[in-house]
């Protein structure tokens, strides 16, 4: 069916780290986060043998995390609550320090996973680059 794909393209967007889910119709689950949420479908669709390609994971909407992640710490979601501001030398800002190390969270966790690349830019949106 999916023969000559040559790679899969999954985006998550980095600003929705601190939102949550809405219950399924008759379900009594906890709410999951939609970082979560996201990461678990990707987590499912690169462990589908119909897909034997490389995945792609594109983390966007980094103009609207950087406005958001001095008012609501990246610690609200559980994958990210390692996550510790450290002084660096190399002037990074909150935004960047955050969004390296999510990526480097997500690296980690899905390269067991057929995770074979990750594309991500800390830039902002308007200017990414992969």
């Amino acid at each position: 069916m999916f023969e000559d794909v040559r790679s899969v393209i999954f985006c998550v967007a980095l600003s929705v780290y601190d939102l949550y889910g809405a219950h399924a119709p008759g379900s009594n689950k906890p709410l999951m986060s939609r970082m979560l949420q996201s990461m678990d479908c990707l987590r499912l669709q690169s462990g589908n043998h119909a897909f034997e390609t490389p995945f792609v994971l594109v983390l966007n909407k980094y103009d609207i995390f950087e406005e958001k992640i001095s008012k609501s710490p990246l610690v609200f979601c559980e994958c990210f609550s390692g996550f510790s501001l450290r002084t660096n030398h190399n002037n990074q800002s909150l935004a960047q320090l955050a969004c390296y190390y999510m990526a480097m969270k997500l690296t980690d966790f899905y390269f067991h996973h057929q995770l074979q690349a990750l594309c991500l830019s800390c830039e902002s949106a308007r200017s990414a680059n992969c």
